[in-house]
Formats: structure tokens, sequence, C-alpha cells
């Protein structure tokens, strides 16, 4: 069975919508450093991911996995990963996100070129 984030796509877009989006320092950073983008080209990213299972087409589809959030060892928090081919401007992107347990804030923590 093909997986799926554990955080909604569906919720991670109204967020990002509302601005109750955090991104840390080093993907802004990454973001910059890969493409020359700032915040708003990724959140204009964020909004294009889709949920299907990255392994099931490696050129269109976007999850990869997910994982426990290490810090939080105490909460149901998960980070999900994405691999995105050519989603905004032609550019190929890895990035990864979570939302805290009994938060609504999106944290993207990674920001970068995904190479192939």
């Amino acid at each position: 069975m093909p997986k799926k984030p554990k955080n909604p796509l569906r919720f991670i877009r109204a967020r990002v919508n509302a601005d109750d989006v955090r991104i840390q320092p080093n993907a802004v950073q990454e973001a910059y450093d890969d493409f020359e983008w700032g915040r708003a080209e990724i959140k204009k990213c964020l909004l294009k991911l889709n949920d299907r299972y990255y392994y099931l087409d490696r050129l269109k589809n976007h999850f990869y996995k997910h994982e426990p959030h290490a810090v939080f060892p105490q909460e149901d928090t998960h980070i999900d990963f994405y691999r995105a081919h050519e989603i905004l401007d032609k550019e190929s992107v890895f990035t990864h996100l979570y939302v805290r347990e009994k938060h609504t804030t999106v944290v993207v923590n990674s920001f970068k070129e995904l190479y192939k």
C-alpha cells in the first residue's frame, strides 16, 4: 500500500495560505544558494506539492517518506519528506517539513536542490 504524509497537504496548504509557516534560516539559505529563491518562491513550491508516493512515479509524485521527529520524541510529531521534479521554474526540490503536535505552524527545515 502506498504511503501518505503524516501531515495532510490540504492542512499544509491552508497553513501556508494563512502565512502560518516558519521557514528555518538554513532552509531559506539553501533555497537561495541553489535556486536564488526567497520565502515567496518556497511558499509557492509548497502549494504545488502532491502527496502521491514518490516510488510509484518518480517524475510526477512528490511524497517520499515520513519519520518521527528526533527532537520531540514524546510528541506525535513526524517529519514529511518530499522529492519534486521540475515543480517550479523547472527546478527539482528536496524538502522536509513538520507540524508539532497540538500546534498549527508548518516548519520547513530543509529546502534544497534535488539531485537526480
